[in-house]
């Protein structure tokens, strides 16, 4: 069952915009450069994947997503 949930693309998408919304949330509330919302996610992401013994092979599965849709609006921005 645990591979089914993890090897999922969507576990990895998933997993990195709950985590960012959680710093957000963290940022908004303390205000604090310490709390940068990015720093917040990867903390979140590396524990859940640590806790649940999650390969990384899964979880790039879903963050090669992410890159797909950032690599174009990065290049926009420049």
């Amino acid at each position: 069952m645990k591979e089914i949930i993890f090897n999922n693309p969507f576990f990895g998408l998933f997993i990195s915009l709950i985590a960012f919304k959680i710093g957000k949330d963290v940022f908004n509330k303390f205000k604090l450069p310490i709390f940068n919302p990015i720093l917040i996610a990867i903390i979140i992401i590396f524990i859940v994947m640590e806790a649940f013994n999650v390969p990384t092979s899964y979880y790039n599965k879903g963050g090669s997503i992410l890159g797909f849709f950032i690599a174009p609006a990065t290049v926009c921005l420049a």
